[in-house]
This record gives structure tokens, sequence and C-alpha cells, in this order.
């Protein structure tokens, strides 16, 4: 019984104190050289902006650094750093003034949905339900203009878990692991026998 009792203790106390922590972090300033370390490194910026606490705020960077042919490149070694997914949300044709005006949204948004539709609703009544669409409501724009300068506005705030193992449950297929799947097929496996390896 005692023991049950500290066992209990425990685990209200880890709680309280992961709590305070979170707490903590989202109510932190965020600062210029925390915002550089989710920045990819082989570029040099100019924060132009830099506004919020850590869990949510608002950049605005420049670079010359990012070109029209290192964009993706530079895209995906930031869903590295920070651990999420983004995808496009809108391309805008190049227009005077700009050569690339996209839009990006977390994967974590995939749709409009309704009331009846949200999801959580959904988790309040099955907390283990495993639902994407969240309606995340973060974005980021990159404009790069005629004379080759690159503007990346960041409007961060995520609604759902980043760097944790659930975070990853929706993520695409990495293109190494494709790969390896055509190879095991090439080689005269099927699918039973493939998952085996």
């Amino acid at each position: 019984m005692a023991d049950e009792q500290s066992l209990k203790n425990l685990i209200k106390s880890a709680i309280e104190e992961v709590n305070v922590q979170c707490k903590s972090f989202e109510s932190t300033e965020i600062e210029e050289e925390r915002f550089r370390e989710t920045l990819p490194d082989d570029c040099t910026y100019h924060i132009e902006t830099l506004c919020g606490v850590q869990a949510k705020f608002k950049a605005q960077i420049l670079s010359e650094e990012i070109t029209k042919d290192n964009v993706e490149q530079w895209i995906a070694e930031y869903e590295a750093i920070n651990s999420i997914t983004v995808k496009i949300k809108t391309k805008k044709k190049p227009s005077s003034g700009y050569i690339i005006q996209n839009y990006y949204r977390c994967h974590h948004n995939t749709r409009n949905w309704s009331s009846s539709k949200d999801p959580q609703q959904k988790l309040f009544l099955n907390p283990s339900a495993r639902v994407k669409n969240t309606n995340c409501p973060f974005q980021m724009v990159i404009k790069i203009d005629l004379k080759g300068c690159c503007t990346v506005d960041i409007e961060w705030e995520h609604n759902h878990s980043v760097g944790t193992l659930e975070a990853t449950n929706f993520r695409d297929i990495s293109p190494d692991c494709i790969e390896k799947v055509y190879k095991l097929y090439e080689s005269g496996h099927t699918p039973s026998t493939a998952r085996q390896q």
C-alpha cells in the first residue's frame, strides 16, 4: 500500500514537472540565437522581424543564398531540423517583381473541415484516435524577387505535438525507404518476403 502511494506521488510530481516545463517553454520569449538554430546552416540570414514566444512566433528573414535552384533543398533541411513536414499550399505564377511566390502549410492542415468533423471532438470522444488533420495554423511564405533576394515569412504555431514519436506517424515515406522497397521487388521478393528482410 505504501509502495502504491509513493508510486502515485512520483507520477504526480513527474506530471507537474512536465507541465511546468511546458508552460515555461510556451511563455519564453523567442531569442534570435535560438531561432537561428532552427534555420539551415548553409545560408546567411538577415532577420527583419522576430516576435512572439517559442511556441508561437512570427519571423521574416532575408537571404540571397536561397535561390530558385536550391529552395526545395532548403525546405527539406528546414523540415529535418525542426521535425516538421510542410506541403505546398499555393504556388503563384511568376509576376512582376517575383520569380517565386510559394505558400506552404503544415501537413497537419489537410483540408477545410466542418464542426461536425472537428478533430478535437474526435480526440475527446476517443483519446487514442489518430487524427492527421488538426487544421494546424503553421504557415510559411517564400518569395524570391527579380534581384535574387529571398524573403521567408514564418508563422510558427502548431496545435499538435512536433518533437514526439506520435508526430512522425503521418510523415511521408522517405525516398531512401522507397528505393529500398523497389530494390527488394526488383530482386524478386514478394510483399511477404520483402517484409521479412
